[in-house]
């Protein structure tokens, strides 16, 4: 999916243009798990995939400017495979990555985790999926 996004016209930091182009695609953490658990209380890596489309090339991504985590703007160590696998079984290769869990941001309270970044174009990049959290003390 493809969004146009414009700056308000009151918006004191608009350069010389009041759109940009930024590309929201599907991602899945914990690829083949259901429902996608994080244990808070455990340390190592959670792994997360974006998923090939119709319209969109996981290896047109820039893996170096992927940040994961609850708001997206953590930078928990992200480290991708070189080699693309497809985990949805839609035949369609996906970028499969993986994050320190314990640099993400997630708690308790946490229900959705987003993936961002660019393209090797620039373009930015959104993503997210939904989780379930597990370990946490009552």
């Amino acid at each position: 999916v493809q969004a146009v996004l414009h700056n308000a016209p009151s918006d004191p930091h608009a350069v010389d243009s009041d759109t940009a182009v930024s590309l929201w695609v599907p991602a899945d953490i914990k690829p083949r798990s259901l429902p996608s658990s994080i244990n808070v209380d455990k340390q190592g890596l959670t792994p997360f995939a974006l998923l090939g489309t119709d319209t969109f090339d996981p290896t047109s991504v820039n893996t170096s400017s992927l940040l994961f985590g609850v708001t997206g703007a953590e930078d928990s160590n992200v480290v991708c495979h070189s080699a693309l696998e497809d985990v949805n079984d839609d035949g369609r290769p996906d970028l499969v990555c993986s994050a320190t869990t314990q640099l993400t941001g997630v708690a308790c309270t946490t229900t959705v985790m987003y993936v961002t970044g660019t393209l090797q174009d620039g373009t930015p990049l959104f993503s997210e999926d939904t989780v379930n959290v597990v370990g946490c003390k009552a």
